[in-house]
This record gives structure tokens, sequence and C-alpha cells, in this order.
């Protein structure tokens, strides 16, 4: 009995360490596609910003959407450039 359970909990491990290894480059950083995904869904002026109309019809395919995501060093500049400036200031 504690042969099999060693057996599978050195399975389990292994499974566990080589499936957080899988690279992972088709899939957008999590943490700028949470702000774009956000001010796609909350934001009053989404549809004033062209990037951020719904079904990402402004990207032309998911790699094009991964590649802006990246292109930004941290989820605040996605923030920035995501924003809609109406030139009008109260």
């Amino acid at each position: 009995m504690k042969k099999g359970f060693s057996i599978l909990l050195y399975l389990s491990l292994t499974l566990i360490i080589f499936s957080s290894c899988k690279d992972k480059i088709d899939k957008a950083p999590s943490q700028k596609q949470f702000v774009w995904e956000a001010l796609n869904y909350w934001y009053f002026w989404q549809a004033d910003v062209p990037k951020l109309v719904d079904n990402k019809a402004f990207f032309k395919n998911d790699q094009a959407y991964h590649d802006y995501l990246i292109g930004f060093q941290d989820a605040e500049g996605v923030f920035e450039d995501l924003l809609f400036y109406s030139g009008k200031f109260w």
C-alpha cells in the first residue's frame, strides 16, 4: 500500500511539474489581459476607443491581440493606452 501511494504521489508531482513548465507563448499576460477585458466591459467610453471594440475586431487575429499586450511593459501602460481623451476638460 505504501509503495502504491509513493508511486502515485511521484507520478502526480511529475505531472504537475511538467504541466507548469508548458510553453505559454500563445497566452496573453494575465494582468494586461485583465485590464483590457475590464475596460472593454466597464469603460463608459468603450465605443470611442477602437482597440476596445467588442470581440477584439480591431485586431486581425489572436496573435495581433497578444502582440499588442506584450508590447507594454506593464498593465498600467495598457490602461493608459486605452483611455479616451475628448480634448475637453472641465
